[in-house]
Parts: C-alpha cells; sequence; structure tokens
C-alpha cells in the first residue's frame, strides 16, 4: 500500500499451511481466487478464507491459469485436462465438448467485449461465441507456438506473447511490425500499456522493451532495474510495476525530476553551481571542472578543458564575452577570447575562494569571497569591503544589486548587508527581524520585494521596509532553505538539504492576509527521480532558470531538473481502504458490523491509504460519529480502537492527506450498530422507574451526608488558616513590635544625648543594630509566608544562606553538607517556618555560648519521605546542670520539632562541642 506489505501464507491462514501459491485474480465481488500447489483453490472475501468442495475433482490436474468473468464464474485451465468453468456451485470440463478440444491451456483472457479468449500450448486461439468455442487463429509455421501473455490494447489490437516472440492481430488478422523481429526468440511473459500509448513488453531474461510506436527501447540494469529475469509486469496509473526473478519488486514511474549525471557524461557527482551560458547551453560547475551541455533536451555534458580539475562555485559571463569563473582553491578566472587572467591572493584577492562574482553596470566586478569579504576589481585596481569597513562578516553568499541602486550582499554568519548610494551599511540581522543569520540566497520580484532565503531561518519576505518571516511552523516543508527560483506559472521552487519543494506564490500573500492557514508544499525528492534528495549550496548559482522554463538544481548526485509546466497536481492520488473489521479478536465483515453484540469488550477498524509516491508523507484523520466530537490525527496507519460502545449507530470515517501537498482522498465510512442489553431496552426502563426513585432517595440522603462532611472538613481548612494569620500575627507582634518600641526609646535617649558624642554614637549604633535585626525578621517573616517557597530545596537554600551569613558575620567558619539534587516536594509554611526558628536559635547560642571557631551543617533526605538536619561546632559545649540563660530555648526548639511529629535530641561530642540533631517525615 505504499508503506508496508500486507502477506498471505501459511502463518496468517492456516489453510495456506504446506502450499505454494501461483495464480491469483478478483472477481467483481471483491473476492480473491487463490491457485495453490499442490493443486486447490481457495476464494478470500473479507479476510476470510473459503475452501470450496467442487474443486477437489481437480486434484491431480495441473491448473495453469484462473480467471473470473463478468458474470461471476471462474475459469480453470490446466495444462493436460483442459478447459474448466466454475458457476458457483458446480465445475463444468470443457474439454472434449463445446468445440474446445485442447488439452493444454496456457492463457486465458477476457476482452473488451467480455469474450472469454483462450489461448493454447500449441494449439492457437480461441474465442467464447456464446457456450462454445471457435479457433480464431493458428500459426502456419512448422513449430506450434506456447501462447504466455494476452494483452489489448487502446485501439483493440490484441497482443499475444509467446515463448518465441509477439504475434500482433487486429480483428484476428496478424499485424506485421518489423521492428519486433528482435524478440522472435524471447519468451514473453507480460504487456501492458501506459497512458501515452507505450507498450511495456516484459522478457524472461532480457529485461524491458518499450515500444512508442516507431521505435523499440531496452530498459535495463543500466537504467535501474534491480534484476533482468522477470516475472510479470503491470502499469497502475503512472506507475509500471515489475516483478522479477532475483531482485524483488522494481517500480518505474514518470519521474518529476530528471537528473544530468554521470550517465549523461558526467564524471563527477558533487556539482556546485549551473549557469545557462549564451546560445541556450547550460554550463556545470562541479568539483572537477566545468561541463559544458548544449543540448537541454537531449543533454550530453561535455568536459571543458579549462580548469579541468578546480572546485567550481561560481559561472558568469560579461556582455562582450568574457568568461568568469570562481574557483575554491585558486581565485577568479577571467577566459577573454585566446586570453586567460587568473586573480588570486598573489596578485589582489583576499582569500583564493570565491563564492559569488557580480558583474555591475559600470564594468567593476564584485568578488564575493569566503573569508575574505568582498573584493571590487575595477580598471585593474582593487578596493575592499570587510568587517573593517562595517560589514556584518566576511563569509560573503551572495552580491546583488536591486533596482533602486542598493548593493545587497549576503553573508553566512552576519545576514545581509545593504550598501545605499552613499556607501552607508545597514544590516538585516536575526536582532532585525530575520530568522537567522546565514542568507543563501536573494530573489527580487517584479514588484520590488526582496526575498532571501535563510538557511535555518526559512524565508524571508521584504516589503514596504517591512519583514515578514516565513517557516516550518507556516507550513514551510522545512527551515534550511538553500536557494529561491521562480518559475513561470507563478511558483517559487526551493533547493534544500531534503529535495526540493514548491509553494504558490500567491499563498504567501493569502496567508499573510489571513485567508488560509498555512502554506501548502509540493515536494520532491528520490521517488520523484532524484539521485540523491540533498542539494548543495548556499549561493545564487546553486539554481537556474533556462529560457525554456525549466528549472536546474545543483545536488549531491548531478544536477535535478523540473519541467514546473508537465507536473500536474493530481500526480499523487490517495485511495482510502478500510481493510480488517475486528470484535473480540474475531474478524467481521462490513454486513456483520451492523450487528455487534452489546457484550463485546474491544471493536477494531483497520483503515490504510494506498499511495506510491510520497507515502511518508501520508496522516490520517478518522473519527467515529455518535462518540468523537471532531477528527482525530494520526501520522501512520494502523487500526482504531473502540472499548465497551453503548448500544447505537455509528459510523466510522477516515480519510488520508499528504502533509505536504494540497491532496487528499476521499471519506472511507463504515456503518456500526452496537445492540442493547436487555436492560437497555425500553421495557426494562419502563420497569425500572420505581427502583430508580428509591435509589434517589438513597442518593439524596447519600449526598447530603458528602456534602456535610465536605463542609465540615472546609470549616476545618478555615479554622487551620484562621490558627495560622493567628501565628503570624503574633510573630510580627513579638518580633516587630518590640524592636519597634526598643527603636522609639532608643531615639528619645539618642536626643536626649545629642549634646555627648560618645553616648549619642553608641545610642545610634543600636539603634542601626535594632533596625537591621528588622528587616532580617521582616525578611523571614515574608518568606515564611510566601506560598511560593513552599518546595524542599527552598527551605533548604534559604536555611543553608542565613547560617552561613550569620556565622561569617561572627567570624566562625562553616562546613556544609547538603544533597547535590533534591525532589521536587511540597513543605507547608507551618513545617517550613519551625524548621527555620530551630536552625536560628541553634546558630543564635553557637554564637552567643560556645566560643567556637568552626560549625558544621548537615542535610541528609532519606528516601523520598524522611529530611535529617544536623548542627554540629567545636566550642565549649554544653553544661546541663546549668543551662537556665537558654533552657527555654532548648525546649522550644524540642517542642517545634515534636509538634511535628519529629525526633529531637541534643548532647555534647567527646571531643569539644555540640551536636543538635533533629528528623521529621515530609
Amino acid at each position: 500500500d505504499g508503506g508496508h506489505f500486507k502477506i498471505i501464507n501459511g502463518e496468517n491462514y492456516p489453510e495456506f499451511s504446506g502450499f505454494t501459491l501461483k495464480n491469483i485474480c478478483k472477481d467483481n465481488n471483491g473476492g480473491l481466487w487463490i491457485n495453490t500447489e499442490p493443486e486447490s483453490i481457495f476464494r478470500l472475501t473479507d479476510g476470510v478464507i473459503n475452501p470450496l468442495p467442487a474443486f477437489r475433482q481437480l486434484s491431480g490436474k495441473i491448473i495453469s491459469r484462473i480467471e473470473a468473468d463478468r458474470q461471476g464464474n471462474l475459469w480453470i485451465g490446466t495444462l493436460s485436462s483442459g478447459l474448466y468453468k466454475y458457476d458457483g456451485s458446480r465445475l463444468i470440463s470443457y474439454y472434449a465438448t463445446h468445440r474446445l478440444n485442447e488439452k493444454s491451456i496456457s492463457r486465458i483472457f477476457l476482452d473488451s467485449q467480455n469474450k472469454l479468449l483462450v489461448g493454447t500450448n500449441g494449439g492457437g486461439l480461441f474465442r467464447q461465441n456464446g457456450d462454445s468455442f471457435e479457433k480464431v487463429y493458428s500459426w502456419e509455421e512448422t513449430f506450434s507456438k506456447r501462447i504466455i501473455v494476452m494483452f489489448e490494447d487502446s485501439v483493440h489490437k490484441l497482443w499475444l506473447g509467446t515463448n518465441r516472440g509477439i504475434t500482433i492481430l487486429k480483428n484476428y488478422k496478424p499485424v506485421y511490425l518489423p521492428i519486433l523481429n528482435e524478440l522472435s526468440r524471447d519468451l514473453i511473459l507480460s504487456i501492458d500499456q501506459d497512458r501515452d500509448g507505450n507498450i511495456w513488453i516484459a522478457t524472461y531474461n532480457r529485461g524491458i522493451f518499450i515500444y512508442d510506436g516507431k521505435k523499440l527501447f531496452r530498459f535495463t540494469t543500466d537504467n535501474g532495474l534491480s534484476d533482468i529475469e522477470l516475472t510479470k509486469l503491470k502499469v497502475i496509473g503512472d506507475a509500471v510495476w515489475v516483478g522479477t526473478i532475483n531482485g524483488g519488486i522494481n517500480q518505474i514511474k514518470r519521474a518529476a525530476v530528471k537528473i544530468i549525471s554521470k550517465a549523461n557524461g558526467l564524471n563527477v557527482d558533487f556539482i556546485n553551481c549551473v549557469y545557462q551560458d549564451t546560445g541556450g547551453s547550460l554550463l556545470i560547475g562541479s568539483l572537477k571542472g566545468i561541463f559544458r551541455v548544449n543540448d537541454l533536451k537531449h543533454p550530453v555534458a561535455r568536459k571543458l578543458k579549462i580548469l579541468a580539475n578546480n572546485h567550481i562555485y561560481a559561472i558568469k559571463r560579461d556582455r562582450g564575452g568574457r568568461l568568469f569563473v570562481g574557483t575554491r582553491l585558486f581565485g577568479l578566472y577571467i577566459f577573454d577570447k585566446n586570453r586567460v587572467k587568473n586573480y588570486s591572493i598573489e596578485n589582489g584577492l583576499t582569500v583564493n575562494f570565491v563564492r559569488d562574482v557580480y558583474l555591475d553596470d559600470d564594468g567593476s566586478v564584485w568578488i564575493g569571497t569566503n573569508s575574505g569579504g568582498v573584493c571590487i576589481l575595477k580598471n585593474g585596481k582593487f578596493k575592499y569591503l570587510s568587517t573593517k569597513n562595517g560589514l556584518s562578516n566576511n563569509l560573503i553568499s551572495f552580491i546583488h544589486k536591486s533596482r533602486d541602486g542598493k548593493y545587497w550582499i549576503g553573508t553566512s554568519g552576519g545576514g545581509v548587508n545593504i550598501i545605499d548610494k552613499n556607501g552607508e551599511i545597514k544590516i538585516l540581522d536575526k536582532e532585525h527581524g530575520l530568522k537567522g543569520d546565514v542568507i543563501s540566497s536573494i530573489y527580487e520580484a517584479g514588484s520590488g520585494d526582496i526575498w532571501l532565503t535563510v538557511n535555518g531561518g526559512g524565508v524571508s519576505k521584504i516589503s514596504g521596509g517591512k519583514i515578514f518571516n516565513f517557516t516550518a511552523a507556516d507550513g514551510m516543508f522545512t527551515d534550511k532553505v538553500l536557494n529561491i527560483i521562480p518559475d513561470d506559472n507563478n511558483r517559487f521552487w526551493f533547493p534544500t538539504r531534503r529535495g526540493i519543494f514548491s509553494v504558490d506564490v500567491s499563498q504567501f500573500r493569502d496567508y499573510q492576509s489571513g485567508k488560509i492557514s498555512g502554506l501548502t508544499c509540493s515536494n520532491y525528492g528520490i521517488s520523484d527521480g532524484m539521485l540523491n534528495e540533498r542539494c548543495t549550496g548556499s549561493s545564487p548559482q546553486t539554481a537556474v532558470r533556462a529560457a525554456g522554463g525549466n528549472l536546474y538544481f545543483s545536488t549531491y548526485k548531478g544536477v535535478a531538473e523540473i519541467d514546473p509546466g508537465s507536473i500536474t497536481e493530481g500526480r499523487k492520488d490517495i485511495k482510502i481502504v478500510i481493510d480488517d473489521k475486528i470484535v473480540d479478536s474475531k474478524k467481521y465483515s462490513a454486513k456483520d458490523f451492523l450487528h455487534v453484540p452489546p457484550s463485546h469488550n474491544r471493536i477494531e477498524i483497520g483503515y490504510d491509504a494506498i499511495s506510491f509516491s510520497h507515502p511518508e508523507n501520508i496522516v490520517y484523520e478518522y473519527m467515529l460519529q455518535g462518540l468523537d466530537n471532531g477528527w482525530l490525527e494520526r501520522r501512520h496507519a494502523g487500526k482504531a480502537v473502540y472499548t465497551h460502545l453503548a448500544y447505537g449507530s455509528y459510523t466510522f470515517k477516515v480519510f488520508a492527506r499528504d502533509k505536504h501537498d494540497n491532496i487528499k482522498s476521499s471519506v472511507a465510512s463504515l456503518n456500526i450498530y452496537v445492540e442493547p442489553y436487555f436492560w437497555e431496552t425500553f421495557w426494562f426502563r419502563l420497569g425500572s422507574i420505581l427502583l430508580l426513585a428509591i435509589l434517589l432517595v438513597v442518593a439524596t440522603r447519600y449526598f447530603l451526608s458528602v456534602k456535610f462532611n465536605r463542609k465540615l472538613k472546609l470549616i476545618e481548612a478555615e479554622r487551620a488558616l484562621e490558627n495560622e494569620r493567628i501565628r503570624i500575627s503574633n510573630d510580627m507582634h513579638d518580633e516587630l513590635g518590640a524592636s519597634v518600641t526598643k527603636m522609639s526609646l532608643l531615639s528619645e535617649i539618642a536626643k536626649r544625648n545629642s549634646g555627648n558624642p560618645e553616648n549619642l554614637k553608641e545610642n545610634l549604633d543600636q539603634i542601626s543594630g535594632m533596625g537591621h535585626n528588622l528587616a532580617s525578621t521582616m525578611d523571614e517573616i515574608v518568606w515564611a509566608v510566601n506560598p511560593k517557597n513552599d518546595r524542599l530545596d527552598k527551605l533548604i537554600y534559604y536555611t543553608v544562606q542565613y547560617v552561613e551569613d550569620y556565622l561569617s558575620l561572627a567570624g566562625i567558619g562553616l562546613m556544609l553538607d547538603i544533597p547535590e539534587e533534591m525532589p521536587d516536594k511540597f513543605i507547608s509554611a507551618e513545617v517550613r517556618h519551625n524548621i527555620f526558628l530551630v536552625i536560628k536559635e541553634a546558630v543564635n547560642n553557637i554564637v552567643k555560648h560556645s566560643g567556637a571557631d568552626k560549625a558544621k551543617l548537615s542535610v541528609q533526605l532519606m528516601g523520598k519521605i524522611k529530611i535529617v538536619f544536623n548542627l554540629s561546632d567545636n566550642g565549649r559545649g554544653i553544661d546541663f546542670d546549668k543551662i537556665d540563660n537558654f533552657r527555654s530555648g532548648l525546649v522550644n526548639m524540642r517542642k517545634r520539632i515534636e509538634d511535628l511529629g519529629g525526633f529531637f535530641d541534643i548532647q555534647n561530642l567527646e571531643d569539644r562541642g555540640i551536636s543538635i540533631h533533629f528528623s521529621l517525615n515530609i
């Protein structure tokens, strides 16, 4: 289906176990007839195998072909027992009856008039006439030919492929084509016709031959076939599918992209620039020299003798006929009739790497270099533009002169530089509105709008002094755009590292105005004919529009050619199918889905899209009407799964679309009816009204009880909030009120001591200290109250910062041991506040009473629910018999922790100092 293969074999259909599948054909009812070896015939319908007892009488007979006609009959050819017909109930032999006396049947074919043609092994061709057959053609040669394939073309000529070439019949009279004599000794296996009338012929071991009405072309491994030993050929749409013996399946299709490559004379894959020269020829700059293609309809590349092994980056020709060639390693070459001039670092260039050449109207040559800025050659003398003169970057990607006389200089890393007639430079880069600083190319539209491609930033349009950016978020195929080329059909074409894509120019305008919700791209890659999707860049000369309208792009494998006029919008038709229909692991038909049992657990609906152009771009949208409120998007084919659907009618709908092209399939639908349980019927519901009323009363009482409990919990929560407010109020009253009162008294005393400088200074110092303490206390209260700090990491970092600041002011060294990573854990304000106050009290005791010069704070996290604090010092320790000075402080510390359900302990260390240890669950 373009995405994956579905295999029909003994692994998923046990009926086929031990069989080899030989022939298949499809009937008008969607069934698939399958002929196997050992000889048997099965019919596959809606995923179910139906063996038919009537075919048992074919046991021992070798079946050569099967074919279904429009009346529902199945025709069976054998190699030794003649022709059979199965009419749905019985098997009828046609050998020695119905005027068909041939035992060995090689081919069965239904012609355009719904008449059966029967090919034989040596006995000629027979045509159905009513319920009998008549011989319509046989060979007069001494040897008889075996008819292997029959095909009727668009003008009703009958092509007979045999073991000795092809015979063509018109009204059952031979038509002689001498050109087909080349196939007279070939075993012909398959014949078909494409939409242009070309006849495709598959041979046993010489590949494919294509007859266009005049000439015969051979298609082999040289043209890309994986194998020339073929088995089958079939034209489907624009593609030709070819089965091989050892090379799998090949798909040959009309290429939207043609390639000028080694097959056309190029001896190198990597192409860096393309340029249309005078006379319409194409000059191709490669990794190893320049090639010329004179006839673009039948391209043959011939290498020029000049610069044979140079890496070419830019090619231009001036009005006087001089050819300018920029190289990567040897600077700029100018070819003028029989003279050659080379400019390099030795005679004027800043570097030898030339990326672009612009020929100005005044005769000057602007040379864009890689890392050397711009070198301007006029009358044999050089001038220079670089970062020293104000350019934003010295890596020059292009030089362009706009219609208003300004020079636009693109850079790879510094945006674009705009130089006006006064020499002033204006820079447009990421800081000034572009989406990136690597500018790869420029295009000036007839309206005066400037379009820039940004490698990594999409496309930017500069119009009326404003910048409009278009990126992948707006629908562009990619943001890494290397060049921009307009065609004659009002479309822009963009080469990228992932192929080439195009956008209608009007879409940019419609998207800006809000008429459409996004841009729609058409992309082209390997499946469209490219040998390598990676285009080269960044330079304006990596793409060119030729005089005939065709576009040429340089790639990592040759030059890609696109004729925009030959590409139609319908080139990528998508067909959507609903295949598997499964209820609780049992396959259903579409008819069975109208009776899904109510006891089902799982309904699976398989869907897929058939697309052979860009299957990787297909996305799906589906919905189950009656359940889903809108379309659901899925990026891959698969199954929509629904569990325990309520009884009722549903419609499953699905369609597929190309996520880059504006192409959609039709909508496929499947009707589903889930039958009700008996208790879902009308009568059961009617009888349940009384019971429901009783349940309603019980439920009402229950919900009132739940409501009461919720209200009770709300009251408790409000009480807890009120307690927290009271605590905050008390803290502010105790901590701030006393300090403010004391500061006021000290201020009065200071006024009285204004005449005594020493006492006044002491009073002011006390006021200053009180102010600092007051600010610190206020910060602690605000920190404790702020809900943003209700996290474990906030508690630990704030506490550690406080301890560090406090001990450093006291000249006490601090050693920290805290976790490097902390879980994102909620800590209530109450817990944070009490833990901080315990640490604060402990640190205050160290500073005031311990006489220590070192302290250590350790924080440990035990699993996910427990935190452990340990604060120690190297001071004088505690005499627990004489601790009246700070007894209440220790009691308060212990109480705070134990009220939180934690453990608190304080003890002297063996050598010296104390250790305060507490832990609690968080």
